[in-house]
């Protein structure tokens, strides 16, 4: 069922509020000196004992001494003595009340570390959501006001994220082990042989990792990088010399991935955790801002049922971006569909790359991103298009430079051995044996001491409730300001309803030739 523009839902966006995330690196203060100075009081007492023995020996070897002297003598050393340990019990009960007060203070620093930690939870379960609460979402459309469950103060949270929003695309991978953004760190001129140093040595570990939190990866490098700007300002504020040479998971896990390969052994497992994944893609980015395109084997078509009604597999004139290669090669006459559809793209990349280079045009050209999914997780034919993905001109423009671009591909291939080589990271799935319901999944990126998850997450594993999801959304549209749907640019290919440079051609050429025979006519 299509919708028309009578049957438009138009809804508000409202401006996003989110909850607040903890940021920060805090020094754990040293602890104190707690070795008792035996030494000192030996120290103390053993001049005036000397003397005394001096004194005694000189008394029995020599003439006329009176051992009576010795009596003032032997007072002082008792003196000493006795000054010598009320000094030593009254520096003990200082060091114990020192370690008493230091326990206090890490005790405090744990409950606000941990309190920190119960921040970021709230803030990322609320920012990527379990699936369950996703599909609540698109529920809440179709219900009335009073009935709502997911919806806000502020009305629906579809579509909230804006491409100058910070987590603009992150992916939602699932639930896993991520860094905190509220580090406590040991001073560098720590004391090992400390007993207390356990202590703050294990607050120190314990804040770097939050356990059991909703991860995610960027795939779209924003071109206005302002926000970024002030954040890293705001760490390098906060970070001395040596913490920025331990460098975080966190600050490196902001590199764009803009190509993965997903696998996995079980077909069902593998499709409902993409499935999970495209539909927080689909809840939280509005069609105006993200397209979806899916191109695959005749077998993957089951899989993909749901998606013909979403919103972002709908081009400008309606046409859908989900295409199956047919169960026979066509024929002599008959167009290759597939072939068509990935030079369909490239025309699409082509024409941002050449307004790329057009400096003071001052329009994004990587908006509306395009997310290319190919699944071939059954073999293609040997005549298809997909049997060589990487010889495949579109799909090499994207990993080499869809982050340019605005595009982003995923593959899903039966065996990690047929993930393209250019893809920057990998995700293998596997089924959870306690749950039927989720699924298993560790992520790996290329290069030096990237980012790994292992975790599990809910799936959305009946394609009906993925197929609701997509209807609720069919009919949906953002109210937007005057003038916001009129083309920045239009290219002259554009502008004469062209799709290649072939028809350019013919169309200069037929032009060419009546042009001439006006001219002839004329004469005459």
């Amino acid at each position: 069922m299509h919708s028309t523009l009578a049957d438009k839902l138009y809804i508000d966006r409202p401006p996003r509020i989110e909850p607040h995330l903890p940021s920060g690196l805090y020094p754990i203060p040293t602890p104190p000196d707690n070795q008792e100075n035996f030494g000192q009081l030996l120290q103390q007492a053993f001049l005036p004992m000397m003397m005394i023995l001096g004194y005694i020996l000189m008394s029995f070897f020599g003439q006329g001494r009176n051992l009576l002297m010795m009596i003032p003598m032997a007072l002082s050393v008792i003196g000493t003595v006795a000054l010598a340990i009320y000094t030593n019990s009254r520096e003990k009960k200082q060091r114990e009340a020192a370690e008493a007060a230091y326990k206090r203070r890490i005790s405090e620093l744990r409950r606000k570390m941990e309190s920190e930690h119960e921040q970021q939870r709230i803030y990322y379960f609320y920012n990527y959501p379990n699936p369950e609460k996703t599909l609540g979402i698109a529920a809440d459309l179709m219900r009335e006001a009073d009935a709502r469950e997911e919806a806000i103060r502020s009305g629906t949270r579809l579509w909230e994220r804006r491409p100058n929003d910070h987590d603009f695309l992150y992916l939602r991978l699932g639930i896993s082990t991520r860094a905190s953004t509220v580090v406590y760190k040991v001073s560098e001129n720590e004391k090992t042989e400390n007993p207390l140093m356990r202590e703050a040595t294990r607050l120190a570990e314990d804040s770097r990792l939050l356990y059991n939190v909703p991860v995610t990866i960027p795939v779209y490098l924003p071109s206005d990088d302002t926000q970024k700007k002030k954040v890293e300002k705001k760490q390098e504020q906060q970070q001395d010399e040596g913490a920025k040479q331990e460098e975080t998971q966190e600050s490196k896990g902001i590199t764009v991935r803009h190509s993965i390969g997903i696998t996995g052994d079980s077909a069902e497992k593998v499709h409902a955790y993409l499935r999970t994944m495209l539909v927080d893609y689909a809840a939280f980015h509005s069609p105006q801002d993200t397209m979806l395109y899916v191109a695959g084997t005749s077998a993957a078509r089951p899989f993909w049922r749901w998606a013909y009604a979403l919103p972002h597999c709908k081009e400008s004139d309606k046409s859908e971006t989900l295409l199956f290669e047919a169960d026979e090669r066509p024929g002599e006459n008959e167009a290759d569909r597939m072939r068509q559809f990935w030079k369909n793209m490239r025309t699409i990349l082509e024409r941002r790359r050449m307004r790329l280079q057009d400096k003071e045009s001052g329009v994004d050209v990587k908006l509306p991103f395009l997310l290319v999914v190919v699944d071939v997780r059954t073999p293609a034919p040997d005549w298809s298009c997909l049997r060589d993905l990487e010889g495949e001109a579109a799909i090499s423009t994207i990993l080499m430079d869809g982050q340019m671009l605005g595009a982003g591909i995923i593959f899903l291939v039966p065996d990690r051995s047929k993930v393209p080589s250019r893809c920057s990271a990998i995700i293998e799935v596997d089924a959870d044996p306690d749950d039927e319901e989720s699924a298993v999944f560790r992520y790996a990126e290329t290069g030096f001491n990237t980012v790994r998850y292992v975790g599990s997450t809910r799936l959305v594993s009946m394609q009906e409730k993925a197929r609701e999801f997509s209807r609720c959304l069919e009919p949906v549209d953002i109210r937007r300001g005057y003038g916001s749907s009129l083309a920045a640019t239009v290219t002259l290919m554009e502008m004469l309803n062209l799709q290649s440079i072939d028809q350019m051609q013919e169309f200069a050429r037929e032009n060419w030739q009546r042009s001439m025979t006006q001219i002839g006519r004329a004469h005459v």
